[in-house]
């Protein structure tokens, strides 16, 4: 198991990520519950919080990650919660083969870790999305191999336009400073 899953970065900004997705679920123009897709899932710690926080606001979570692994250790940190009934799964399979249609929200939280774009062509038009990134470039990163960083985005504006959205309901920016470390995190959500 990487403990880094659990890092004061990835938990702050998975917590970020609750606390905004929380109040997308509860607009008016927005059926709940949701039934989520979480890309690039790792140990769908992001499933474990959305849950515990709120199960009501919804249906289904689903990690999905190419990593057997991961999804492993992912269902045995979930398990004793939410697997045995179906409300959080995690599947391994590549988010290019994710079967999009199925799902009213769509989070991707790590873009930088996926080569190319072509997840997102496969998204339809109208789902609601949620992306977050960090502004971290190989060069910045003495240990690289761990970052694994394939799809470098550097500002907002650089993710919304990589990804275009045709409705941004929330953009923002989280400053993480860990002394030889610093990043920045940008997160939008939105409809596609």
């Amino acid at each position: 198991m990487d403990f880094s899953a659990f890092s004061h970065g990835q938990i702050q900004s998975k917590l970020w990520l609750c606390e905004e997705i929380e109040k997308f679920a509860i607009r008016s123009d927005v059926s709940s519950p949701l039934k989520v897709a979480v890309l690039g899932s790792w140990y769908n710690i992001l499933g474990f919080l959305m849950l515990v926080r709120n199960k009501d606001y919804y249906k289904q979570i689903i990690g999905i990650d190419n990593d057997e692994s991961s999804i492993k250790i992912a269902n045995d940190i979930n398990k004793g919660f939410y697997v045995n009934n179906g409300q959080l799964e995690n599947w391994c399979m590549s988010v290019n083969d994710a079967p999009y249609k199925e799902f009213d929200l769509i989070i991707n939280t790590s873009i930088e870790n996926i080569q190319g774009n072509y997840w997102y062509d496969q998204i339809p038009k109208g789902k609601f999305v949620c992306f977050q990134v960090c502004d971290l470039v190989p060069k910045d990163i003495e240990d690289y191999d761990n970052w694994h960083i394939h799809n470098p985005i550097t500002t907002i504006e650089e993710l919304k336009e990589k990804f275009p959205l045709s409705i941004i309901y929330y953009q923002g920016s989280k400053f993480f400073d860990y002394g030889d470390l610093k990043y920045n995190r940008y997160m939008i959500i939105g409809k596609k």
